[in-house]
């Protein structure tokens, strides 16, 4: 009998494990959240890139201490950078709290929903629990609903006094082209990257989210190209992330409503990272295989990206 029984313990534990394994499975689809389960947004390519984070290396500052000579060599080198209390004196930074603060103020906005994959206005939006998704403006694809709202988002804009004159403007546009991210705990975007060649400052109006970034960097035991071990760092409300082009990125919002927006800008360039970029590529044979692991459509994109001296011999992505 003692013999059967310890089978039958080691059968029932071996159910167990196998229950619990194919549990782990289904759940890693899932995310919890204080107000229950939302749907995964990693697969395990994602979870293992991620997991390899660095964290508290990438360097953080407040705006007092940052000068114009120190941004334009971060940029230049294409270091990532967190800048604290950059936008204190920005009036939507002062008016733009949280998700029902803005609902209010822009209750007409467009926003497309990644969980549900559609569009709603913020307005529409009655239960956040678990939502997360972006909204655009611009003529295509009927983001143009957006401009006025958007418009009045710019208002008064400051440049801080640590960025060259025209950087927010610098894309072309009158006014900073802008993108805008809303999530809820424990939704966020996988690695992946975006497709230009500009650099981008995202900014944080509330919640707390943590972003991960890293780049191409050849291997020294291999000599092929693989995707440095991200840097890692919690964003809060008023502080501000530069980033650039090439840069293998993910977020996940950790607590609260996170409200961000993306600027993109040409000048200062990050002209020497650029420089080492190209020559990483036209060294290396398995370059395309590293923007394919990132999910690009346009796996050659970079290849486009070019950095010159525009008429005040200033370093401008062209």
């Amino acid at each position: 009998m003692a013999s059967i029984t310890i089978n039958m313990s080691c059968q029932c534990n071996a159910v167990i494990v196998l229950i619990g394994a194919m549990l782990w499975m289904a759940m890693k689809s899932y995310w919890w959240t204080d107000a229950g389960m939302c749907h995964g947004f990693m697969d395990s390519q994602g979870f293992e890139h991620v997991s390899r984070r660095r964290h508290g290396v990438m360097k953080k500052f407040n705006a007092s201490d940052m000068t114009r000579d120190m941004f334009i060599d971060f940029v230049s080198r294409g270091e990532p950078f967190v800048v604290h209390r950059a936008f204190d004196d920005w009036p939507s930074m002062q008016k733009i709290t949280n998700c029902t603060r803005l609902s209010e103020l822009y209750p007409e906005l467009l926003y497309h929903d990644w969980q549900g994959g559609q569009r709603d206005t913020l307005g529409s939006v009655r239960d956040w629990k678990c939502r997360a998704g972006y909204l655009e403006t611009g003529e295509a694809d009927g983001w143009d609903v957006n401009s006025a709202p958007f418009r009045d988002w710019l208002t008064a804009i400051p440049t801080p006094s640590f960025m060259p004159a025209g950087t927010l403007q610098s894309a072309g546009h009158e006014q900073p082209h802008m993108s805008a991210f809303i999530g809820m705990p424990s939704t966020g975007v996988a690695p992946h990257l975006d497709e230009n060649c500009e650099s981008f400052i995202s900014i944080q109006f509330s919640g707390h989210k943590r972003w991960t970034v890293s780049w191409p960097e050849k291997s020294n035991v291999t000599g092929e190209l693989n995707w440095s071990a991200p840097l890692s760092v919690d964003l809060e409300r008023g502080d501000m992330l530069v980033w650039y082009m090439s840069q293998l990125h993910h977020t996940e919002v950790l607590a609260g409503c996170s409200i961000s927006s993306s600027i993109q800008f040409r000048r200062p360039a990050p002209y020497l990272y650029h420089q080492q970029l190209q020559v990483l590529l036209e060294s290396s044979a398995n370059w395309r295989h590293l923007y394919q692991y990132a999910h690009v459509h346009n796996d050659s994109y970079i290849k486009s990206c070019s950095v010159g001296r525009d008429s005040d011999d200033q370093w401008i992505v062209d």
